[in-house]
């Protein structure tokens, strides 16, 4: 029985990664060609690095 055999994603060139970008709702990184979804950002993600920081700067 053949398998399926998944091929890798088309690399995205820099000019459409940032066009596509501009449109997009959601903030993504480009690595190599590959966009990929960012984590974090929530109010409570700010909250805990800025108290790292602080936390840091004190120490």
């Amino acid at each position: 029985m053949p398998t399926l055999v998944e091929s890798p994603p088309k690399p995205y060139s820099l000019a459409e990664y940032l066009a596509l970008q501009e449109k997009s709702e959601k903030k993504n990184e480009y690595l190599d060609g590959v966009i990929v979804p960012m984590t974090g950002g929530s109010i409570e993600h700010n909250h805990i690095a800025g108290n790292i920081f602080a936390w840091l700067k004190m120490g």
